[in-house]
């Protein structure tokens, strides 16, 4: 899935045409292949937060291919808050069973 993720992402960012934004999308994803994230990726994504994910993506590309660029704003919008409330509800769970371990 993470492959299909840096595509879908990179495809819109390049489709803007603004290279300081295809630039930082890009580093972002290369740092997500460097090793902290590799160790991180088991407690991170699970296949409930990849279907969540997805069903996101269908919305943004829904609203692109009706040319709505309103709606692809507001759905990107919404997939990114809720990527960041996943992985924000993810690192506190992690944390409270790395506090509570013995």
């Amino acid at each position: 899935p993470l492959q299909g993720d840096r595509d879908f992402h990179s495809a819109i960012v390049r489709s803007c045409g603004n290279s300081v934004l295809i630039d930082t999308v890009q580093r972002f994803w290369d740092a997500r292949r460097g090793p902290m994230f590799e160790r991180m990726v088991d407690h991170f994504e699970t296949p409930e937060s990849w279907n969540a994910a997805i069903d996101e993506h269908r919305k943004v590309l829904a609203a692109i291919r009706s040319h709505d660029a309103a709606q692809a704003r507001i759905a990107m919008h919404e997939h990114m808050d809720r990527s960041h409330t996943r992985f924000n509800v993810s690192w506190r769970q992690t944390k409270r069973s790395k506090e509570t371990r013995p």
